[in-house]
């Protein structure tokens, strides 16, 4: 269940906000501090890091490594524009 105090506090977590900021220095994101800033509430409400917290009596050491990086390739993925479709040589028109 969505426990909306156990959210803010994540967000507010200087540990999750520094073990974030780790794996998108280490994912090439520019910025990182700055980055995961801007994504802590986004990072704070990702499905099941509510309960992980909570079932530790509200540690964010909960949190796993792996949960983090798997919520921070999915901002970086929405964040990035998808490649542009490559022309079809054969679909050219002709010149």
């Amino acid at each position: 269940m969505t426990n909306f105090l156990q959210q803010a506090r994540l967000a507010e977590d200087v540990e999750l906000r520094s073990r974030a900021t780790a794996c998108a220095a280490g994912r090439g994101v520019p910025a990182p501090a700055e980055w995961t800033q801007q994504h802590m509430w986004q990072l704070a409400t990702t499905p099941g890091w509510c309960c992980a917290a909570s079932d530790a009596d509200g540690r964010s050491s909960a949190i796993t490594d792996a949960m983090i990086a798997t919520a921070v390739d999915d901002l970086i993925a929405a964040e990035t524009p998808p490649d542009p479709p490559s022309e079809d040589p054969e679909e050219s028109p002709a010149q």
